[in-house]
């Protein structure tokens, strides 16, 4: 289970984009939240830090540097103000605003400062598990240079396919069954979709074997306990053999 989103794979977080404009450098006041444009204090943070280059566009950004203005973990610097050395505590802006505002009780803050801050927050993907619930050591795991939420993610064609192309001896067995209930499940969605086609004579959502094997709703058609009476039920007036 993913530690950071609890198994949920999704969580409340910061909108980059409503936070950043990426086609302007620092200096142009990237930075659309309030109390970060050019001349305000936490831009003369950011500046005096020397970590960030403040003219490059953040589009341009390198992934390091990019990482360390939004995510970069607070740590002291040295800086002169005034002709004199002070220490100051540099923080990246969506670090800072999550754990100000996103790991506290937002109705502990004033009215005003719920009304700037709420349009800035938004439920979507975890960014340490993208989605999958799974804790890093699960997705560290390789399966045929696959972890398990890439093979989750495939449609069950393209996962039969590399099902059939390990080489594992030791898993034989657990790999021949596997092939063979996902080979059916790929049989069945065919012939139900010819035939439901056929007897409705209108189109309709490709065949199971083209459905992810995520929750989608073809795999709730023919996977959530409702497979064995359809199949049943076609079975019986003759229509699949």
């Amino acid at each position: 289970m993913c530690p950071e989103c609890g198994g949920l794979g999704r969580k409340l977080g910061a909108n980059t984009e409503l936070f950043l404009d990426e086609s302007k450098s620092l200096n142009e006041g990237a930075i659309r939240y309030p109390g970060y444009g050019p001349g305000n204090w936490e831009w003369n943070i950011l500046n005096e830090s020397g970590l960030l280059d403040m003219d490059r566009k953040i589009a341009d950004y390198p992934k390091e540097e990019r990482d360390l203005l939004l995510y970069g973990k607070a740590r002291t610097v040295s800086v002169k103000f005034g002709g004199k050395a002070i220490n100051i505590t540099f923080e990246g802006i969506i670090e800072k605003f999550t754990n100000k505002y996103i790991k506290k009780d937002l109705n502990g803050y004033s009215a005003g400062t719920q009304k700037t801050v709420e349009p800035y927050i938004v439920m979507g993907p975890c960014n340490l598990c993208n989605g999958s619930r799974l804790s890093p050591q699960a997705l560290g795991v390789k399966i045929g240079n696959y972890n398990i939420a890439e093979l989750q993610a495939m449609e069950v064609d393209e996962l039969v396919e590399v099902i059939r192309n390990l080489s594992a001896p030791e898993a034989e067995p657990i790999l021949a069954a596997l092939e063979s209930r996902l080979t059916h499940l790929c049989d069945i969605g065919d012939r139900l979709h010819k035939t439901i086609t056929n007897r409705r004579g209108r189109k309709l959502p490709p065949p199971f074997a083209k459905c992810p094997v995520t929750d989608t709703a073809m795999q709730k058609v023919f996977v959530d306990r409702k497979l064995p009476l359809i199949e049943t039920q076609i079975v019986e007036s003759g229509e699949i053999t």
